[in-house]
């Protein structure tokens, strides 16, 4: 039975540094999606902000690991990791319901190759982007598999981190079709990454700045972010800013003063919620108070802009800021 009033939409999902597609899981509820791997994914404590995720590809700087693969030891490593860093863990999926998992990656389906597989990947250096010229060439390539795929469908852009930054960059510089994209869900989206070290000198986004100058990353200052492009984006596009008061990783302070500026040009349709407890990976499961917040007021959103959305999620009271 088909929950969601207002039929239905696409929401293109943009990952954070680092992570794999996987990551749109704790966006999904406890369905899952099927992954370009086609393999299934789906998160023990995922919160149900999405109702049709589109992945269309996994980026470039994300390169799935084999079994046979020389790499697959350190593929591991650097998968496990990062899955730990977000309080994930990636396993079969005949799992105890008491067992503290987070992520399931569900037996590869008959049409899945050997090659690829979400149980593991490895980082390719010269694709890590952050937000800038790689990243939003990446988003247009989703933006036109989705238009591809679907047609006829409403149009949402949902973006986690560097995939917030990245979306928000994409609006303004790739010329999308406001008659198809309704809506713009920003998490963790920072301003610029120089700014960041006004807020926090000890942020991790901070120390890949210096990368670039010893291996082939490709970021640069002097590129695309989200603060130079303010003048760029579409006054007329409804746009959500999700922060957290304890992120250390992307300070509040750098989404505030982004949503502000975008404000002060005239921007009237901007919703912005502080969550209280969460940490950057953990917007989703970390705080039951602010999980709820998180799902009462995006589908409060999703209401007044006449996207689809769940009754039973409508909040009864949002500490929404105010510009």
């Amino acid at each position: 039975m088909e929950r969601y009033v207002n039929g239905s939409a696409q929401t293109i999902f943009y990952q954070g540094v680092f992570s794999s597609q996987s990551q749109a899981a704790k966006y999904v509820g406890k369905k899952g999606f099927l992954a370009t791997t086609n393999e299934y994914i789906i998160s023990k404590y995922s919160l149900e902000l999405i109702q049709n995720v589109f992945i269309g590809k996994e980026l470039d700087d994300i390169v799935l690991g084999s079994s046979y693969s020389p790499l697959t030891f350190l593929s591991y490593g650097i998968a496990d990791t990062k899955n730990k860093l977000q309080g994930v863990t990636v396993i079969d999926n005949n799992i105890d319901d008491d067992e503290p998992v987070n992520y399931t990656v569900c037996p590869r389906r008959k049409k899945s190759t050997k090659a690829e597989s979400m149980r593991c990947y490895r980082l390719n250096i010269s694709r890590i982007n952050l937000g800038q010229e790689i990243d939003v060439g990446e988003h247009q390539q989703k933006y036109n598999l989705c238009l591809e795929q679907h047609p006829d469908q409403k149009i949402i852009l949902y973006g986690v981190s560097r995939g917030a930054a990245t979306t928000f960059n994409a609006v303004c510089l790739n010329n999308y079709d406001l008659s198809r994209v309704k809506l713009v869900i920003l998490e963790g989206c920072f301003d610029s990454i120089p700014n960041i070290a006004k807020y926090n000198p000890f942020s991790p986004l901070k120390y890949l700045m210096p990368l670039h100058d010893w291996l082939p990353v490709k970021y640069s200052n002097n590129s695309h972010h989200p603060v130079n492009l303010i003048d760029q984006f579409p006054l007329e596009l409804p746009v959500v800013f999700i922060t957290s008061a304890r992120d250390s990783v992307v300070p509040y302070h750098n989404t505030v003063n982004l949503a502000k500026r975008l404000h002060d040009r005239g921007h009237r349709k901007i919703h912005f919620l502080v969550l209280k407890r969460a940490s950057h990976s953990g917007y989703t499961f970390e705080c039951p108070f602010d999980a709820n917040q998180y799902l009462g007021f995006i589908h409060e959103i999703y209401q007044t802009y006449d996207l689809p959305y769940i009754s039973e999620y409508l909040p009864q009271k949002v500490d929404e800021i105010r510009f």
